[in-house]
């Protein structure tokens, strides 16, 4: 059996992982270009998508898989991968399910305390020399308990998320395509929301939701004219769900508070980016999922998932609708 390996693993680190009675040949492509992946496909039969995202999975990448039983994207974000192309092919996608999930929801709750004590502000006065002890209360300098905070998405990483946040004294509420279980709610003390009624009511509003034709440019305009003016913007699903220069606007003339921004439209973030110029907003290099103990969670997760496929079996938390092995 033949793997095709596109994230930057030494095909004998992955070997290794894989059962040895499964005699699985694991092969690479020889550059890192969509060319090259589509170059090795034929014949193979499991794909190990690629984890830095760098090698787009396209139609073409896609339709040279002959003999490709499953693909597993080893993140939890597959908007690299042309997930359709492969359903249409017959070819199930799996991703990294809740591997990220803890980190995520541990950043996002990192960054809005950041965000509500104008921490990064702070820091960045007092390292100048001033001593903004009263000015800070102009900026924000608030609790977060007794704050609205609305999940835009309730996966794996929204659920942590409003754990956490529960466990801080917020009201959370969310929006999501299916309501949870009443128990699910209970649980996590939150409340489903129309996105219009979230948008107004939360102090701060967390982006948690996979980058798809659906919510592409979800946060646009009209939905930060929305937001209160001392509201929050946190993202750390894709940058592709925000109108970037929509946000910027929304940024610089303070029509909004700030944003915490993991994410961009374009990685990395551009260095004329305007973005980098404003004081109300906290940046970080698309780093929300991935500590060590997530990349362990992740590669965990994809020798279990291939292991399956190389046995006749189907993997859970298959992505694109396919319900078999091709």
């Amino acid at each position: 059996m033949r793997l095709v390996c596109l994230s930057p693993l030494p095909p004998e680190a992955v070997t290794a992982n894989l059962p040895d009675e499964l005699a699985i040949e694991v092969v690479v492509p020889a550059e890192r270009t969509p060319a090259a992946a589509a170059a090795v496909m034929p014949g193979a039969q499991l794909v190990l998508g690629d984890y830095t995202s760098e090698i787009a999975v396209d139609a073409d990448v896609v339709a040279a898989m002959d003999q490709v039983k499953l693909f597993h994207q080893p993140t939890t974000g597959y908007d690299r991968v042309d997930v359709d192309a492969c359903a249409r092919a017959g070819i199930p996608v799996t991703n990294a399910g809740r591997a990220t999930s803890v980190a995520m929801a541990e950043h996002t709750v990192m960054v809005t305390l950041a965000l509500l004590k104008s921490l990064v502000w702070c820091d960045d006065q007092v390292r100048a020399g001033a001593w903004p002890q009263h000015d800070v209360v102009a900026r924000s300098l608030v609790d977060l308990a007794g704050k609205t905070v609305g999940l835009v998405g309730l996966g794996g990483a929204g659920e942590e998320t409003a754990r956490r946040l529960a466990a801080f004294g917020c009201d959370v509420v969310y929006t999501a395509r299916t309501r949870r279980d009443a128990e699910v709610e209970a649980a996590l003390g939150e409340r489903r929301r129309r996105r219009e009624a979230l948008l107004v009511e939360s102090d701060v509003v967390c982006l948690l939701v996979a980058l798809t034709a659906a919510t592409t440019g979800l946060i646009d305009a009209a939905a930060l004219a929305r937001m209160r003016p001392s509201a929050f913007l946190v993202n750390v699903a894709r940058g592709g769900v925000v109108d970037e220069d929509a946000l910027v606007a929304a940024l610089t003339e303070r029509r909004i508070a700030g944003a915490a921004l993991d994410v961009f439209t374009s990685e990395p973030l551009d260095a004329a980016s305007p973005l980098r110029q404003l004081d109300n907003v906290v940046l970080t290099p698309h780093v929300a999922g991935a500590t060590a103990e997530t990349r362990l969670r992740m590669l965990s997760r994809s020798f279990e998932v291939l292991t399956a496929a190389a046995r006749g079996v189907l993997p859970d938390g298959v992505v694109n609708g396919v319900t078999q092995l091709r």
